[in-house]
């Protein structure tokens, strides 16, 4: 009959199962890293986009914003009359419970 005493394979005082789930993280913290580091966070910032197309965006953006800014003073609840939404309300808890 086998032995089934074996000692778990240890580096650096770590378990070899621990060691996979930190090399499983090295890449997307470096990836992470990298695109805070070299992705622009705004059109007029991009270095690829050429002059056209980055007035376009910057425009459309700043649109954008000045329509949210007028639209929030107003407070709609239509949509707590939509029966997909009041369902959705209901189940959600017991889905995310395992209740259903």
């Amino acid at each position: 009959m086998p032995s089934t005493n074996r000692k778990p394979l240890t580096w650096f005082g770590l378990e070899s199962c621990r060691w996979v789930f930190i090399l499983q993280r090295i890449p997307p913290i470096i990836l992470g890293i990298w695109t805070l580091v070299h992705l622009a966070d705004r059109p007029s910032k991009a270095s690829w986009l050429s002059a056209l197309p980055r007035t376009a965006l910057e425009s459309s953006i700043a649109a954008e914003y000045q329509g949210d800014r007028a639209d929030h003073s107003k407070i709609d609840l239509r949509a707590l009359k939509d029966p997909t939404v009041l369902y959705l309300a209901k189940n959600s808890p017991a889905v995310a419970t395992n209740v259903a």
